[in-house]
């Protein structure tokens, strides 16, 4: 079974998270999707950032998705975002 991993797990990856890592080295298949990838990147502060990713996403498959997995994405957001405890309000 492939697990998908969040960014946050993966930035706490890359800030040496001890938890965060052990937590991804127990699974079995781990992968990211192409857009945690990006957000890592969004993420870099300088090109040595940017090579500490490379090197990151390098160590996993990634999955990448094609338009009817990302308009579902977002249909599935814009349904249950009043249920997300941290997401603003729309006004």
């Amino acid at each position: 079974m492939v697990y998908l991993i969040d960014t946050d797990v993966m930035i706490d990856v890359s800030r040496e998270n001890a938890n965060a890592a052990s937590c991804l080295d127990s699974l079995s298949d781990p992968a990211i999707s192409i857009i945690t990838a990006q957000e890592l990147i969004v993420g870099a502060r300088d090109k040595r950032d940017l090579a500490g990713i490379d090197s990151l996403v390098s160590m996993y498959p990634v999955m990448h998705i094609d338009a009817p997995i990302g308009q579902l994405a977002y249909d599935l957001l814009k349904r249950t975002r009043d249920r997300m405890a941290c997401a603003p309000s729309i006004h």
